[in-house]
Protein backbone atom coordinates (compact mmCIF):
# COMPACT_ATOMS: atom_id res chain seq x y z
CA UNK A 1 0.00 0.00 0.00
CA UNK A 2 1.41 3.31 -1.04
CA UNK A 3 1.35 6.11 1.48
CA UNK A 4 1.18 9.50 -0.09
CA UNK A 5 2.22 12.64 1.71
CA UNK A 6 0.68 15.88 0.64
CA UNK A 7 0.01 19.34 1.91
CA UNK A 8 -3.66 20.04 1.82
CA UNK A 9 -5.27 23.39 2.18
CA UNK A 10 -8.87 23.16 3.23
CA UNK A 11 -10.89 26.22 2.69
CA UNK A 12 -14.16 26.20 4.27
CA UNK A 13 -16.44 28.76 5.71
CA UNK A 14 -20.05 27.99 5.91
CA UNK A 15 -22.60 30.15 4.20
CA UNK A 16 -25.86 28.96 5.54
CA UNK A 17 -29.12 30.73 5.18
CA UNK A 18 -31.02 31.32 8.36
CA UNK A 19 -34.11 29.69 6.94
CA UNK A 20 -35.59 26.68 8.66
CA UNK A 21 -35.77 24.77 5.38
CA UNK A 22 -31.99 24.76 5.15
CA UNK A 23 -30.48 22.05 2.94
CA UNK A 24 -27.24 20.40 4.10
CA UNK A 25 -25.98 19.86 0.52
CA UNK A 26 -26.37 23.58 -0.25
CA UNK A 27 -24.62 24.54 2.97
CA UNK A 28 -21.77 22.10 2.44
CA UNK A 29 -21.17 23.53 -1.02
CA UNK A 30 -20.27 26.82 0.69
CA UNK A 31 -17.93 25.43 3.36
CA UNK A 32 -14.53 27.10 3.80
CA UNK A 33 -12.20 26.87 6.86
CA UNK A 34 -8.67 27.90 6.08
CA UNK A 35 -6.41 25.32 7.63
CA UNK A 36 -3.11 23.84 6.45
CA UNK A 37 -2.84 20.18 7.17
CA UNK A 38 0.05 17.84 6.61
CA UNK A 39 -1.72 14.69 5.50
CA UNK A 40 -0.69 11.11 4.93
CA UNK A 41 -2.94 8.74 3.03
CA UNK A 42 -4.97 6.33 5.09
CA UNK A 43 -7.38 6.68 7.97
CA UNK A 44 -5.97 10.03 9.15
CA UNK A 45 -6.92 11.88 5.96
CA UNK A 46 -9.23 14.84 6.61
CA UNK A 47 -12.73 14.80 5.16
CA UNK A 48 -15.41 17.42 4.51
CA UNK A 49 -18.04 18.44 7.03
CA UNK A 50 -20.68 16.82 4.83
CA UNK A 51 -18.84 13.48 4.82
CA UNK A 52 -18.11 13.70 8.55
CA UNK A 53 -21.84 14.15 9.28
CA UNK A 54 -22.68 11.18 7.03
CA UNK A 55 -20.09 9.03 8.84
CA UNK A 56 -21.43 10.07 12.24
CA UNK A 57 -24.97 9.26 11.10
CA UNK A 58 -23.80 5.72 10.21
CA UNK A 59 -22.12 5.36 13.62
CA UNK A 60 -25.44 5.16 15.43
CA UNK A 61 -24.64 8.02 17.83
CA UNK A 62 -27.10 10.88 17.35
CA UNK A 63 -26.66 14.56 18.16
CA UNK A 64 -28.34 15.64 21.37
CA UNK A 65 -28.68 19.27 20.30
CA UNK A 66 -30.17 21.07 17.31
CA UNK A 67 -27.17 22.99 15.96
CA UNK A 68 -23.41 23.27 15.69
CA UNK A 69 -21.55 26.54 15.15
CA UNK A 70 -18.80 27.02 12.58
CA UNK A 71 -16.78 29.38 14.79
CA UNK A 72 -16.64 26.83 17.59
CA UNK A 73 -15.91 24.00 15.11
CA UNK A 74 -13.05 26.05 13.62
CA UNK A 75 -11.64 26.68 17.12
CA UNK A 76 -11.75 22.98 17.97
CA UNK A 77 -10.10 21.99 14.67
CA UNK A 78 -7.38 24.59 15.29
CA UNK A 79 -6.83 23.35 18.84
CA UNK A 80 -6.60 19.71 17.76
CA UNK A 81 -4.12 20.55 15.01
CA UNK A 82 -1.90 22.95 16.95
CA UNK A 83 -2.15 22.06 20.65
CA UNK A 84 -3.59 18.58 20.76
CA UNK A 85 -3.89 17.14 24.24
CA UNK A 86 -5.93 13.91 24.30
CA UNK A 87 -6.88 14.44 27.94
CA UNK A 88 -8.64 17.73 27.08
CA UNK A 89 -10.85 16.25 24.35
CA UNK A 90 -14.21 15.41 25.91
CA UNK A 91 -17.64 14.18 24.94
CA UNK A 92 -20.43 12.51 26.87
CA UNK A 93 -23.06 10.07 25.67
CA UNK A 94 -26.56 9.46 27.05
CA UNK A 95 -28.25 6.16 26.24
CA UNK A 96 -31.99 5.57 26.59
CA UNK A 97 -31.67 1.86 25.81
CA UNK A 98 -32.64 2.26 22.15
CA UNK A 99 -30.52 5.22 21.04
CA UNK A 100 -27.28 6.95 22.03
CA UNK A 101 -27.06 10.76 22.04
CA UNK A 102 -24.09 13.11 22.39
CA UNK A 103 -24.86 15.44 25.30
CA UNK A 104 -21.53 17.31 25.45
CA UNK A 105 -18.77 17.48 22.84
CA UNK A 106 -20.63 17.83 19.54
CA UNK A 107 -18.00 20.10 18.01
CA UNK A 108 -15.14 17.93 19.24
CA UNK A 109 -16.80 14.80 17.85
CA UNK A 110 -17.35 16.40 14.43
CA UNK A 111 -13.78 17.80 14.39
CA UNK A 112 -12.31 14.39 15.28
CA UNK A 113 -14.30 12.82 12.44
CA UNK A 114 -13.25 15.52 9.96
CA UNK A 115 -9.58 15.16 10.87
CA UNK A 116 -9.63 11.35 10.92
CA UNK A 117 -8.53 11.23 14.57
CA UNK A 118 -9.16 8.26 16.80
CA UNK A 119 -11.17 8.74 19.96
CA UNK A 120 -9.41 10.19 23.01
CA UNK A 121 -9.53 8.87 26.56
CA UNK A 122 -12.33 11.24 27.69
CA UNK A 123 -14.45 10.85 24.58
CA UNK A 124 -17.80 9.04 24.67
CA UNK A 125 -18.05 8.80 28.46
CA UNK A 126 -21.44 7.70 29.77
CA UNK A 127 -23.66 10.31 31.40
CA UNK A 128 -27.09 10.43 32.99
CA UNK A 129 -27.60 14.03 31.77
CA UNK A 130 -30.41 14.18 29.25
CA UNK A 131 -29.80 15.55 25.73
CA UNK A 132 -31.58 18.80 24.88
CA UNK A 133 -33.07 17.16 21.78
CA UNK A 134 -33.72 13.56 20.75
CA UNK A 135 -35.31 14.04 17.32
CA UNK A 136 -32.22 15.29 15.43
CA UNK A 137 -29.98 13.38 13.01
CA UNK A 138 -26.52 14.18 11.61
CA UNK A 139 -27.66 13.80 8.00
CA UNK A 140 -30.42 12.38 5.85
CA UNK A 141 -30.88 10.87 2.45
CA UNK A 142 -33.23 12.47 -0.06
CA UNK A 143 -36.05 10.03 0.76
CA UNK A 144 -35.82 10.53 4.55
CA UNK A 145 -38.02 13.62 4.47
CA UNK A 146 -39.22 13.07 8.06
CA UNK A 147 -35.71 13.44 9.50
CA UNK A 148 -34.67 16.75 11.00
CA UNK A 149 -30.92 17.29 10.64
CA UNK A 150 -28.55 19.24 12.84
CA UNK A 151 -28.34 22.87 11.75
CA UNK A 152 -24.92 24.29 10.88
CA UNK A 153 -24.81 27.93 12.02
CA UNK A 154 -22.29 30.39 10.64
CA UNK A 155 -21.17 32.81 13.33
Amino acid sequence: MMVVSLLLVLNFSIGVSASISYDRQEADACITISQRLSVKGGSNSPISLKQALKNLDKSGVRPGQTEIHTSQLNNVINEIQNNYNPSKAYSSIYSDGANRYIVEGHHTTVAFEMLGKDSAINMNTATSDLPSSTNIYWSKKWYQFWRKTIKVVED
